[in-house]
């Protein structure tokens, strides 16, 4: 683990249909893979895990993000998978991306350089994530906003 703290980007959505903010994680996934990142979904539950696991076949006919949920019994090898999906604190080794989708911050946000954190624009996610937003803050990260 690095002595440096990680970069904090938010997102707040303004799009208000129910999997908006799964749909913009897809997007900023697909870029992130792109620039040669490993990232990592923290997410809820494995309810929500699988849900995110089908979203990243289908999200764009012409995208195709290969990934892993760390809590199927299937997975057994990850290597040269590059996006990784898990909940609790199911992480793979060196992830460089945090992609958070879960109400909460991730344990072990600290091993990461950066994290993205996607805020749903309806109630309760919103406020969720002004509690994340303050908990960050309260840590001395760097912390940018993107409106969506």
């Amino acid at each position: 683990m690095s002595d440096a703290r990680p970069t904090v980007n938010f997102y707040p959505l303004s799009a208000t249909e129910p999997d908006a903010h799964l749909v913009f994680a897809c997007r900023l996934a697909e870029k992130a893979l792109g620039l040669g990142h490993h990232i990592h979904f923290h997410l809820d539950s494995g309810e929500q895990s699988r849900e995110m696991d089908a979203l990243l076949w289908q999200f764009r006919p012409s995208a195709f993000i290969p990934h892993a949920r760390l809590d199927d019994p299937e997975t057994t090898v990850l290597t040269g998978i590059r996006v990784s999906l898990g909940h609790g604190e199911l992480m793979p080794a060196n992830p460089d991306l945090l992609i958070n989708l879960a109400t909460q911050v991730f344990s072990r946000h600290g091993e990461f350089q950066r994290i993205s954190d996607i805020v749903p624009a309806l109630q309760p996610g919103l406020d969720q994530g002004r509690r994340r937003y303050r908990y960050y803050q309260d840590q001395g990260y760097a912390l940018e906003t993107y409106r969506i």
